[in-house]
């Protein structure tokens, strides 16, 4: 078993956040700063929190989820909400378990096939992780970027992960920001995944 400090949960209105959001134009695929600042800045604050909602659609099928992502290191608890019930997952490098509603507890040495067997749809879980951040996931995804040097999507096989607005964080010590998605979207085929992220914590 993981175990994770207390977190404090801000209430963080929903509106407040998309007013702070701001859109990216879209430029050509060109160098950028910003893979290995994030890289670094990421490295020094290894620590964070992102919530919000997440629906996942495939056809006329889907469903809709709250999330509180809780970030250590490698390590994660992802703690989900529906109307169909409530799970959380803990994982590290080789080893995740999940328990909620219906499944008891469930082991295994990857998140993704626990979630299919908790929402009976398939997650990305692992890639999510650097993709909420707006980094590259898995090695040798490409990146295009927009005007202002942010990643405007990430490429890798048939997965295409769009960024439509991201929001300005001040740093633990504030003594700097950190642009982070607010508004993103997954997707491979007619699978989709769109998550709205109403909080951050650094």
């Amino acid at each position: 078993m993981l175990h994770y400090p207390a977190i404090r949960y801000s209430a963080v209105c929903l509106l407040v956040t998309l007013s702070a959001c701001r859109g990216v134009p879209e430029r050509a695929d060109t160098e950028s700063s910003w893979l290995s600042e994030r890289q670094t800045f990421f490295s020094d604050h290894p620590s964070w929190q992102a919530s919000g909602r997440m629906a996942i659609r495939e056809g006329n099928k889907g469903i809709s989820v709250n999330f509180d992502w809780i970030n250590n290191n490698q390590n994660f608890e992802l703690r989900l909400r529906s109307s169909g019930g409530r799970w959380v997952m803990q994982a590290q490098p080789g080893y995740a378990e999940l328990e909620g509603t219906r499944i008891g507890l469930l082991q295994g040495d990857a998140p993704e096939p626990l979630a299919e067997q908790a929402l009976g749809w398939s997650v990305p879980v692992t890639y999510l992780q650097d993709w909420l951040r707006a980094l590259p996931a898995p090695a040798g995804a490409r990146l295009k970027y927009a005007s202002d040097g942010s990643v405007l999507e990430i490429n890798h096989q048939e997965w295409q992960i769009g960024y439509q607005k991201y929001t300005s964080i001040d740093s633990p010590t504030g003594t700097s920001t950190v642009l982070l998605p607010s508004r993103m979207d997954a997707s491979k085929g007619q699978y989709v995944i769109k998550v709205l992220i109403s909080d951050w914590q650094l």
